[in-house]
This record gives C-alpha cells, structure tokens and sequence, in this order.
C-alpha cells in the first residue's frame, strides 16, 4: 500500500514544480514556482497548473492517469498564481481530512515573505480591515470596504534602497483567510 502513495519520480508535475519533502501518511511538500497555479481555473487539465492532469473541483483532488500512479493528489490549500512558495497534497483521503481540518482549526501558521516598495511606517504591526471581494467575468478581485473582517500581522524583516529606491522584506502572517487579504 506505502508503494502506490510514493510518486517514484511519475507524477505529471507542472512546469518548475518540485517536490520538496515526503512526509507521513502520504503528505508531500512541493515547491510551487510564480506563474503556476494551484489548481486549473475550471477545473479539467492545465499545462501551466501544479499537476499537468485532470483536476476535480467537486473532490478538490487531482486525477492521476492510471501510466502515473493512478488515484487522486488532494490539494490542501491554495497559493495564487504569481504567488511563489510550499503547497501542501495528500495522497491518502484521510490525511487530506486531518489537514484541511488544521487548516479550518487555524492550527496550521502560514508566513510569506514579500518585497516591496516603500519603507513602512511601523516596523511591526496588526493590520486589521474588511474586504470586500468582487466577482467578475472569471476573475477575482478584492478591495477595501465592506466585506469580511481580514487580519495579518506584518514584520519588518530588512530595508535598503535599489534602482527603484526605497524596499523593504516583509513577513506577513495571515491571522483570517480572506482571498486576496495579503495584496491590500
């Protein structure tokens, strides 16, 4: 049984895709580059998504073809396209359930680190707001207003000045799971 949750190097993985740690009960790490997605837009197959196969939005899995191992890949979160970082898949029903449960739990911390123009105001702050998110012809967008309450905590990890000037590395630690709350 351990043999068919093991990828052997098989797994359709999309374009820079790695897989970066093999853990317990059929958990993996993968390192998702900028410019891929986490799951297809409409489900179906993707070229440009973390698995180039069949995806279902229903059981939020990927399809193997039966040359690949065969079953499912669950996807237990999700990192936006342009978003570079770890992703987490299952390859056993029950650890998916045990890790999208953590996830609901907010047991599970997640850090991003971004660079960006400026220098903040606060080297160490709260932000707090509600967001309003916006449907629209496929896309998703997300501003200020009055949506959710969404809240992260944000670390000045370093500054200096480029070509562009003034930048500073940010670690933000989401403390909501509003969609797009980190872009604001």
């Amino acid at each position: 049984m351990l043999e068919e949750n093991k990828p052997s190097g098989q797994w359709p993985l999309g374009p820079g895709v790695e897989i970066v740690k093999e853990g317990p009960a059929g958990l993996y790490a993968l390192s998702k580059p900028s410019g891929v997605r986490s799951q297809p837009k409409e489900g179906g197959k993707d070229a440009q998504a973390l698995f180039t196969c069949s995806y279902s939005l229903r059981d939020e899995a990927y399809h193997l073809p039966p040359d690949k191992g065969g079953g499912k890949v669950w996807l237990l979160h999700r990192l936006d396209g342009g978003t570079s970082g770890v992703i987490l898949v299952a390859r056993e029903e029950q650890t998916a359930a045990e890790v999208k449960y953590a996830f609901a739990q907010h047991q599970v911390k997640k850090r991003y680190v971004a660079v960006v123009f400026g220098w903040p105001e606060r080297v160490n702050a709260v932000w707090k707001d509600r967001i309003e998110v916006i449907k629209d012809k496929g896309r998703v967008r997300a501003r200020p207003g009055n949506g959710s309450w969404a809240e992260a905590v944000m670390k000045e990890r370093g500054r200096g000045k480029g070509v562009a000037g003034a930048m500073s590395l940010l670690e933000l630690e989401p403390k909501t799971g509003r969609t797009h709350q980190l872009r604001i």
